[in-house]
This record gives structure tokens, sequence and C-alpha cells, in this order.
């Protein structure tokens, strides 16, 4: 069974401001005030091309220019964290970036096994460290990911069912 995750995190207040800049994006609510927001194809074809292209990391499949455009224009209230997952079997890579005041902060960081990549070197899943540099409490959990509730689904598709049968007005 795999695990494929590409999405913003962050408060939820501030994805539901992307939201409104973005029609296509959609937030799901997580514990602790938090929310995703799945980074779909369509999501990312609609985005803007930025007018001062970043050097992109061919380690992930979405985090380039366009990304790193939102997560610096719209981590200057709250950090926003851009995360994906690629699973399968047990074996795979998680990475994570974090912005907060328009500038990155962490990362771009990827950590787990494979042979196509070099990990970064770090003491824990790049995943639970940006969600502690947003204020992920880990509580009584076994770690950040799920103390939000993120290994509740294994795939954006899988999030996005949730919230349009849960609550289709959301969206």
């Amino acid at each position: 069974m795999g695990h494929h995750i590409q999405a913003f995190i962050s408060r939820e207040e501030l994805l539901r401001e992307i939201t409104q800049h973005y029609p296509t994006a959609i937030v799901i609510p997580l514990s602790q005030g938090f929310g995703i927001l799945p980074v779909t194809k369509q999501f990312y074809d609609g985005l803007p091309n930025p007018q001062h292209p970043d050097e992109a990391d061919n380690r992930f499949l979405y985090l380039g220019p366009k990304l790193i455009q939102i997560g610096k224009a719209f981590s200057v209230k709250v950090p926003l964290a851009y995360v994906e997952t690629e699973y399968f079997g047990g074996a795979g890579f998680q990475g994570a970036v974090v912005w907060a005041n328009g500038q990155m902060i962490f990362g771009p960081a990827l950590t787990g096994d494979g042979e196509d990549f070099q990990p970064d070197d770090l003491p824990d899943g790049a995943i639970n460290i940006a969600l502690r540099k947003l204020g992920v409490l880990r509580g009584d959990g076994h770690d950040e990911f799920d103390a939000i509730g993120l290994g509740k689904h294994r795939d954006n598709e899988s999030w996005i069912e949730e919230m349009t049968s849960a609550a289709p007005e959301n969206c």
C-alpha cells in the first residue's frame, strides 16, 4: 500500500485565505486548528507563472517557482509548509519546506530511503520537523504527523473525497 500526498499545511484560516485567490483549492480541517490544502494537478496548473522564478527542487513533484511564490506570499502572517510523501511497501521518501515571514526557514528537505535521491541528514522525518516549525504539538500522538491527523488518508484523492462527500458547500 502506498502513501502519496502533495499539500500545503498551515493554520486553517490561512489556507482558507489561499482558496479565496485560487478557486480550485480546497481546505480540509485537521486537529489543533491546522488544515491541509491538497496540491492537485488542476490546482497547480491554475497557478500563475511567477514573475521572478526561483530554482526548482527536482526531488519534489511540484515544488517549483509556482509553489515557492505561494509560500513566500502567504507566509507573511502565519508559517506555511509544503509537504510531499511518496511511499510504497514501506520504502520511499517524505519532503517538506516551511516559509515564515515571506522567507524559507526550513528545507527543502527530504528524508527516507530510495535509490533515486540522496536524503538529507536530519534527526527526524522532514515532515515532522516542518510541522514542529508550524507549531504542531505532539501531545499523546506518536509524532506530529499523527497528532494532527495526517495519517487518516494516504493520498490527495482520499482527502478530497472526504471533504466533498462530507460538506460539498465548503469546497
